[in-house]
């Protein structure tokens, strides 16, 4: 049965139902190109499925750089395929490329949320320290037990690393750190859009919880500058260094805040950067 709502394979663009339905000849026009798209369809995944398995091969082999200009291949010749963005994204995050193994990961489980792509990801966004992601996604694959134990308990143990470094660190359980996570972007996205009001009143709330966190104190003494405090801009800048001397971004923008005026407010863009401190207090950990 021809479905009367799909397209009509005379290329006008209409359904069709209201194209070429009933036509002489037209059904079994239908049903021939159904077929051509049908063994198009089977010639490609014969292919992505023989491309895939060389990949696999080259990584289980310790051939990465191989691996990786395969996949690169793979998904020039098919760039909307989940599969070939699972491997090129694998291979970046076996070379530490962690950023390019997110974006590619995340286009795999967009298109085919397989327990594997999910798995995957998951240790990708652990490796950048990013611990809301990573706890999120990690405990999709438990959830899917049944499909893959094997996979499951490898991401409960993940998770479960994730939860007793957590505590280990901030003295705070898992979940009580991705509130705080989620806090503090909600704050950090007021500061980078323009909103200092806000984000000084969601970076305060931060320290009121965490008074001994770098960043919310740096990102603060930034917002701060921006409405022309200067006092306090220095206050939390230099509380940034006192817990951290080595934080660079504070280091930067204290120079800045220095230069101002009693009144004056910041126009030139400080450094922000979200990353920074976060990862250099997770590779500690890893």
């Amino acid at each position: 049965m021809v479905d009367k709502y799909a397209p009509c394979p005379c290329g006008s663009g209409e359904k069709y139902k209201f194209c070429c339905m009933g036509k002489a000849g037209c059904e079994d026009q239908y049903r021939l190109v159904l077929a051509d798209q049908s063994g198009r369809s089977l010639q490609r995944e014969d292919e992505v499925a023989r491309r895939t398995e060389a990949i696999s091969l080259d990584l289980e082999d310790g051939r990465l750089p191989q691996a990786k200009r395969k996949a690169r291949s793979l998904l020039d010749h098919y760039p909307d395929s989940p599969l070939a963005h699972f491997f090129l994204g694998t291979c970046h995050l076996a070379e530490g490329d962690t950023a390019s193994a997110i974006r590619h990961l995340e286009l795999a489980v967009a298109g085919d949320d397989r327990m594997e792509y999910l798995f995957n990801l998951g240790g990708a966004y652990l490796k950048h320290a990013s611990a809301k992601n990573a706890a999120r996604t990690l405990a999709q694959v438990v959830a899917r037990r049944t499909e893959d134990p094997e996979l499951a308990k490898r991401a409960e143990e993940q998770l479960a690393w994730l939860e007793q470094t957590t505590l280990k660190i901030e003295g705070i359980s898992l979940d009580e750190h991705v509130q705080q996570e989620e806090r503090f972007e909600v704050a950090y996205q007021h500061l980078r859009c323009g909103r200092f009001e806000d984000a000084i009143h969601g970076f305060q709330g931060m320290l009121a919880v965490r008074p001994d966190h770098v960043q919310s104190h740096g990102n603060l003494g930034i917002a701060y500058a921006y409405v022309g405090d200067k006092q306090r801009a220095l206050q939390h800048l230099d509380r940034a260094l006192e817990l951290d001397p080595e934080y660079e971004p504070a280091i930067v923008n204290r120079r800045a805040v220095l230069d101002l005026g009693p009144g004056e407010k910041l126009k030139a863009n400080l450094r922000l950067e979200v990353e920074h401190y976060r990862e250099k207090v997770w590779a500690e950990r890893r």
